[in-house]
């Protein structure tokens, strides 16, 4: 399968455990919001978890909420952002 509506993609897909996740990693610039509804959109087409990998969570958190998805994400600089469907 593959994503075509876009030309956005996924930094890489992983897989352990038959969980698959595809990673976004940004460590210099808040992603817009409109291309993390693109990269879950493709997430979702391939059946796979989102995460995201970011410094400054808060933006994402709201637009990732706004998907109808839940996080969960840890206290440290570097965050890993973990989107489940509710």
């Amino acid at each position: 399968m593959k994503w075509t509506k876009t030309n956005h993609n996924l930094d890489f897909i992983a897989e352990k455990n038959n969980l698959v996740i595809g990673v976004e990693v940004n460590t210099l610039d808040i992603i817009p919001p409109d291309e993390i509804d693109r990269k879950i959109d493709a997430c979702r087409h391939l059946d796979i978890i989102p995460v995201f990998a970011v410094r400054w969570i808060k933006p994402h958190v709201e637009c990732i909420q706004k998907q109808g998805d839940s996080t969960r994400h840890s206290k440290h600089k570097f965050t890993l952002l973990v989107m489940r469907r509710v």
